[in-house]
């Protein structure tokens, strides 16, 4: 019954001199810069995702590289929710796959506020087959499928912020 898998993996060099070379010169100058000619006002944005692994690279993400920006997470729509009520967010990073209520769900409650119906809702998602992004079509302002394309989502950001 089952199958039992294994894999091994040989130590690497941790010096940087063993890695190997890439040219993210354009990301890595393009993207501190990205918000230095806006105020130098915090934007808040709320990253609505119940995964751990996907809430830290994107916490990864905006702390190394936006000074500017404030990131907030909620592992569901229901406290999502709530922390709309409390705060306000120039920006909504939705997943759709949420337990309880789903982030089609949520963005179609939000649309229907005065408050939210114009506010950026960006889809993040790994909903990525055609019938999914049909059945999101209208709700969000933009639908990037997991995994993320960081440069997309620069892109994205630079778009709405």
């Amino acid at each position: 019954q089952g199958s039992t898998f294994w894999f091994q993996l040989p130590l690497a060099d941790s010096s940087i001199d063993s890695l190997p070379e890439h040219d993210s010169s354009n990301i890595q100058t393009e993207i501190p810069n990205l918000f230095e000619q806006a105020d130098s006002q915090y934007k808040n944005i709320l990253y609505v995702e119940d995964n751990p692994a996907n809430r830290m690279l994107m916490e990864s993400y905006f702390d190394k590289w936006h000074d500017h920006l404030n990131l907030e997470m909620a592992e569901t729509a229901e406290i999502a929710q709530l922390m709309l009520i409390d705060n306000n967010y120039d920006l909504i990073l939705m997943d759709i796959h949420l337990p309880g209520q789903n982030g089609n769900e949520l963005t179609e409650v939000l649309r229907k506020q005065d408050k939210f119906r114009n506010m950026p809702i960006i889809a993040i998602t790994a909903a990525a087959m055609k019938n999914d992004i049909a059945r999101s079509a209208g709700l969000f302002d933009q639908y990037i499928t997991k995994p993320v394309n960081f440069t997309e989502l620069t892109e994205v950001l630079k778009k709405y912020i």
